[in-house]
C-alpha cells in the first residue's frame, strides 16, 4: 500500500492509516511505503509506524522500485 503526502499530515495520515490496517488485520500481509515532502526528523516516526520504507523528494525509480520488490517478497510474495 503506497500513499504520498505532500501537504505536511503525513504523520496523522500515516498514523490512521497504519492504524486502520490493524483493526482490519491486513497489516502483517501487506507492505506499507509513504513518500512525499517529509522532514528526516519523521522518517523515524513513520517507520516506528510501521512503514517499510519512507522515499523523500530526490528518490530515484530504481530505488523506489527494488525497495517494493524486497518488501514484497519479505511479505512471502
Amino acid at each position: 500500500v503506497g500513499v504520498s503526502s505532500l501537504g505536511g499530515a503525513h504523520l496523522q495520515l500515516g498514523k490512521d492509516l497504519i492504524n486502520h490496517a490493524k483493526e482490519l488485520d491486513i497489516f502483517k500481509n501487506k507492505a506499507f511505503i509513504i513518500g512525499g515532502a517529509i522532514p528526516d526528523d519523521d522518517i523515524v516516526k513513520l517507520k516506528d509506524m510501521g512503514f517499510g520504507a519512507i522515499f523523500t523528494s530526490g528518490a530515484t525509480r530504481e530505488e523506489i522500485e527494488s525497495t517494493i520488490d524486497r518488501l514484497i517478497e519479505s511479505k512471502g510474495r
